[in-house]
C-alpha cells in the first residue's frame, strides 16, 4: 500500500474510532478526558485531553532561609478514557520562592494494555490571593511505547492546588499527537 493510501487509512480510522468513541461518554466527572481527530498537512492530530486528580506518592522537599524550597515530588492519579482508567504520573522537580518559581519534570501515561507516552514539562507556579496555587507548563512528548510507539507531539499542563507543596494537584493535560498508532 503506498503512503498516501496508508494515510488515508490511518486518518479514516482514528475519524471512526474517534466518533465511535465520543458516543460511549465517561464514567467519571473528576478524573475524565476527550479525544478528538483532525488531518493537517502532516497526517492525523489527535487531540487527548486527560483530567485527574493527582495525590503525592514520594517527595523529598527542603526548606531554606524563610522562604525558598526546593526539592522533589512525584505525583500519581488516574484519569478515564470511555471506560479505560489511564494511569498519570508526574515526576517533578521545583524550586520556589514564597510559593512562586518554576517546576520541571517529566509525566508518564499509561494505559491498561501497558502502552505508554512519556513527556517533558517545565512551567511555572503562581500562588493566588485565596491560597491557591496554579500551574502552567507546555509539554513535549519524547515517545511511547505499544500502540504509541512512533508518537509525536505537544501539549500543555495546567493545575490547581490548595495548601502547601505536595498537596493535591486538579491537573488537566491536553496533547496533540501525531502518530498515535505503530
Amino acid at each position: 500500500m503506498n503512503k498516501k493510501a496508508m494515510r488515508s487509512l490511518l486518518t479514516s480510522s482514528l475519524v471512526i474510532a474517534a466518533l465511535g468513541l465520543s458516543a460511549c461518554g465517561s464514567s467519571s466527572t473528576s478524573a475524565s478526558s476527550t479525544t478528538s481527530t483532525t488531518t493537517t498537512t502532516g497526517g492525523p492530530v489527535m487531540t487527548l485531553q486527560l483530567k485527574a486528580p493527582l495525590s503525592s506518592a514520594s517527595k523529598n522537599l527542603h526548606s531554606v532561609g524563610t522562604a525558598t524550597q526546593y526539592g522533589w515530588n512525584q505525583l500519581v492519579g488516574t484519569s478515564t478514557n470511555y471506560g479505560e482508567s489511564i494511569g498519570v504520573e508526574i515526576l517533578g522537580n521545583v524550586a520556589y520562592t514564597n510559593g512562586a518559581g518554576p517546576f520541571f519534570g517529566f509525566v508518564t501515561y499509561t494505559w491498561p494494555d501497558g502502552s505508554t507516552i512519556g513527556v517533558r514539562m517545565s512551567g511555572r507556579a503562581v500562588p493566588g490571593a485565596n491560597g491557591t496555587t496554579s500551574f502552567s507548563a507546555p509539554l513535549n512528548v519524547l515517545g511511547g511505547t505499544g500502540r504509541y510507539g512512533a508518537v509525536k507531539g505537544t501539549g500543555l499542563f495546567t493545575g490547581s492546588r490548595s495548601g502547601v507543596v505536595g498537596s493535591p494537584v486538579e491537573s488537566t493535560f491536553t496533547l496533540h499527537i501525531t502518530n498515535p498508532t505503530n
